[in-house]
């Protein structure tokens, strides 16, 4: 690789996607002015929110495999259920009239419900395993169609949200984490993760 192609290489994508849609309309506003730099853009709703559906819930759901065999203590699948109502209950205040209300947040009921049942498994024996990781199945199928629906429509969630609501579900994620940091690490980091960065935020202004 010559000079100019390792120092290209070296560049972020990022940047990349800036100059593409700066320099080409159709890419600059596709579909309601929506760019696709601003994907990868810290500290705007968009970017919030693909964090949520590409790293924090795949993570939460990387943890409950793991704990397929004996499943959770019920004082954490407590604290579990809390979090999940308290996610539901912050996305559930934008307006009736928003298409997150209309094409996401039944979604994200959907994801909440079957983690919710995946908790209310008691027992370790060999049924209880089985249940829980079919569960775990169709927890997985469930964040796709999310994360899918979410990146369709990109474009008009952007306008829709506000990055403080989802500060509000990390906050509600980081819950998890604290009643029990050891059997949540993977969820642990992506909290970590994006917390940082919301901070390193704050410390630019």
């Amino acid at each position: 690789m010559g000079k100019a192609s390792a120092a290209t290489a070296q560049v972020p994508l990022r940047w990349h996607l800036h100059k593409i849609c700066f320099k080409v309309p159709y890419l600059s506003q596709p579909v309601g002015g929506f760019c696709l730099s601003t994907l990868y853009q810290r500290n705007t709703s968009v970017w919030a929110l693909n964090r949520l559906r590409e790293d924090a819930l795949p993570r939460l759901i990387d943890d409950l495999k793991g704990q397929h065999e004996e499943g959770i203590p019920e004082n954490i699948c407590d604290e579990v259920k809390a979090a999940h109502r308290e996610i539901l209950d912050l996305a559930s205040t934008i307006p009736d009239q928003a298409l997150f209300r209309r094409s996401i947040l039944p979604l994200l009921e959907r994801y909440c419900d079957l983690y919710i049942q995946w908790n209310d498994i008691d027992g370790n024996d060999d049924s209880a395993r089985k249940r829980r990781a079919e569960l775990v199945k169709k927890i997985r199928k469930a964040r796709l169609a999310l994360a899918t629906q979410v990146r369709k429509n990109m474009h008009v969630l952007e306008n829709e949200l506000d990055i403080s609501l989802i500060d509000s579900m990390y906050k509600a994620l980081n819950g998890i984490v604290q009643a029990a940091p050891k059997l949540f690490e993977k969820l642990s980091g992506a909290v970590t993760r994006y917390m940082n960065r919301r901070e390193d935020q704050s410390e630019d202004k």
